[in-house]
């Protein structure tokens, strides 16, 4: 084996083993979120009468509070409705951690700092728009109750 292309053969061991712990995560931990999710949205329901007050609070929980900011209203509603749990600082962070690391491989791809930045900038946001895009959508919760009804099971007929 030519020793330039072990560094090949490490990084799939590594690309295998990640993949091989996110898959146990998953596994191990989604339906317990999925749970905690739906016991969350039971107990407001049942705290509340107002069904659009439960709307409103669960909304808060779920996005980023982008309110001051009125140009971002529909990124607002992209990110609520994907379900991802996105505080101020994880958004910086998946803004800023794509973009550096375009910018380094536009860089020294094409040795332009303007270039870079431009590029960078574009495919981090294009990036960003298309995992909320494609990120598994939820339920709506306003029939959140109804789901968790026909879950249970019903008594045997004689």
């Amino acid at each position: 084996m030519i020793p330039t292309e072990l560094w090949l053969i490490y990084a799939l061991v590594f690309g295998a083993v990640l993949l091989g712990f996110q898959g146990i995560y998953w596994v191990l931990f989604k339906e317990r979120r999925e749970k905690q999710a739906i016991n969350r949205r039971l107990a407001l329901t049942a705290e509340l009468a107002n069904p659009k007050e439960v709307l409103e609070i669960l909304r808060k929980e779920r996005g980023v509070d982008l309110a001051p900011i009125p140009a971002l209203q529909s990124f607002k509603e992209l990110v609520v409705q994907s379900g991802v749990r996105w505080t101020g600082v994880k958004l910086l962070l998946v803004a800023a951690v794509p973009t550096m690391l375009f910018f380094l491989l536009f860089r020294l791809a094409t040795g332009s700092s303007f270039l870079a930045i431009a590029l960078a900038g574009l495919l981090a946001a294009a990036s960003i728009y298309l995992f909320l895009h494609d990120h598994p959508r939820r339920e709506p919760l306003v029939n959140c109750r109804s789901e968790s009804m026909s879950d249970r099971k019903r008594p045997a007929r004689a």
